[in-house]
């Protein structure tokens, strides 16, 4: 399936942490984490694919889950080839034990959070 994510907008505020009060733009993402998350959106049918479609909390589990994968892989694993291959690794159980697969669900305000 080829698919445009619309990669203008932006999520937040952030929830409490390191990122709290900060909405982040698709730039302030790691190219890992960009890979990931255009394979979450190209896995799942939804009408407008958008970047500010992703809840703030579903945005801070997406970064804190691909910088515990990345810090483990050779950084020549760590581009956005990278992040696609962990989300589909993840949803098929090919992933360590401690990155189960996720179900994503669209909320009733539009925004993408795991259940």
């Amino acid at each position: 399936m080829t698919f445009q994510l619309d990669t203008t907008g932006d999520v937040g505020p952030m929830p409490a942490g390191p990122m709290n009060e900060r909405f982040l733009k698709w730039s302030d993402l790691s190219p890992f984490t960009q890979g990931y998350v255009e394979a979450l959106f190209g896995a799942h049918f939804i009408t407008r694919l958008a970047f500010d479609m992703l809840a703030p909390e579903t945005l801070a589990r997406i970064i804190a889950d691909c910088e515990a994968r990345s810090a483990r892989l050779l950084s020549v694993y760590c581009d956005k080839r990278g992040g696609h291959e962990f989300w589909e690794a993840r949803q098929i159980g090919e992933a360590p034990s401690d990155f189960p697969p996720l179900t994503v669900q669209l909320g009733d305000d539009g925004k993408v959070r795991f259940a």
